[in-house]
């Protein structure tokens, strides 16, 4: 079994002082913000992640106001 991989970021501060925590697997606390969190797998998406026009990331400019 390999090790798992690591965060590199803290998802509060952003800082890369991280390190393992006594809580268990998966949690990790923050030296910069003084947090303390926990990161699991939930498991796979059944039907997979669909990328449809109703759920596009880019602005639309196909509907534009009409000018004054």
């Amino acid at each position: 079994m390999t090790e798992r991989a690591a965060p590199y970021y803290c998802p509060y501060c952003g800082d890369e002082d991280l390190r393992p925590s006594e809580e268990g697997h998966g949690a990790w606390e923050c030296g910069a913000c003084n947090r303390a969190f926990r990161l699991a797998f939930l498991g796979l998406l059944a039907a997979g992640l669909r990328r449809t026009p109703e759920h596009r990331t880019e602005p639309d400019h196909t509907h534009r106001e009409a000018p004054r």
